[in-house]
């Protein structure tokens, strides 16, 4: 699967990652940078009502436009945006509620696209089992970097967990633009990785 579409790989080890940190650190996060219990859960709760409502729009633009091109800029939207958390994430909340919908909006759409990329590239009777081998790198990505994340927030001070967000980010962007760059997989690889799922 990674040499048919290396870019649904990583962007489903992204969505692990962003979201199990996402939703178990910002409490940290907003906490470190002093903000109310209720503010923190305002940021948890945008985040969320971003993801959702973004879900068909994006859905509907990935049935039309190249789904590389898409993952591409959600990758480089998501780097943009972790940065400017980072720098920017206690200058202002109403600025920081924005930053977060918008982050949302861009993120926790990435792994749905990522899997109709995926799915496009494979047979339908090797989807049961690639999806296996994805959700099993989403779980690593859930699971392994927290803790992570968290040291460097204790290390660094909250703007950390935006590093490590960004980071995945980066490999998104990376990944996206080598599957768009790279020249198309022959119809022998196709079959070989087929065999092999």
């Amino acid at each position: 699967l990674f040499r048919l579409a290396p870019v649904t790989v990583v962007a489903i080890f992204q969505g692990g990652i962003t979201n199990m940190n996402i939703f178990v650190l910002t409490p940290i996060y907003g906490t470190q940078i002093g903000l109310s219990a209720g503010t923190t859960v305002g940021l948890v709760t945008t985040i969320s009502i971003a993801g959702m409502l973004a879900q068909t729009p994006v859905g509907w633009l990935s049935d039309r436009f190249e789904r590389r091109l898409i993952l591409l800029a959600q990758g480089l939207l998501s780097v943009v945006l972790c940065a400017t958390i980072a720098w920017l994430g206690n200058f202002s909340e109403p600025l920081l509620f924005v930053l977060f919908f918008l982050y949302g909006a861009t993120a926790l759409t990435i792994y749905p696209v990522a899997m109709a990329f995926g799915a496009s590239q494979l047979h339908s009777r090797h989807m049961v089992g690639a999806s296996g081998t994805l959700l099993l790198l989403y779980s690593i990505g859930n699971v392994a970097t927290p803790g992570v994340s968290a040291g460097l927030m204790a290390h660094m001070g909250a703007p950390a967990m935006f590093l490590l967000l960004g980071g995945g980010a980066v490999l998104v962007t990376l990944a996206a633009c080598y599957n768009l760059l790279r020249r198309p997989v022959s119809a022998k690889m196709v079959q070989t990785v087929e065999e092999s799922v």
